[in-house]
């Protein structure tokens, strides 16, 4: 993807977002590494990182609530 003079992180985040973690995990499986064995490690930068990690990059705080769980 191309960013061109119209280009709006507020506005084009999610999609960019989107587009960029479609493209790591087509990698991974062109590669075929999601075949072979791996340490979590591996996981959390080769997949949760490109899934989750740069979904938020656009938020400025994030807030952890601790509370009670109800049964």
């Amino acid at each position: 993807m191309t960013f061109d003079d119209n280009y709006d992180h507020e506005k084009d985040h999610d999609k960019d977002y989107i587009i960029y973690a479609i493209h790591s995990l087509i990698r991974e499986i062109q590669n075929r590494s999601l075949k072979e064995k791996h340490l979590k490690a591996w996981f959390n930068c080769h997949i949760w990182s490109s899934i989750f990690n740069q979904a938020f990059g656009n938020i400025d705080v994030i807030s952890i609530i601790k509370g009670k769980m109800q049964a």
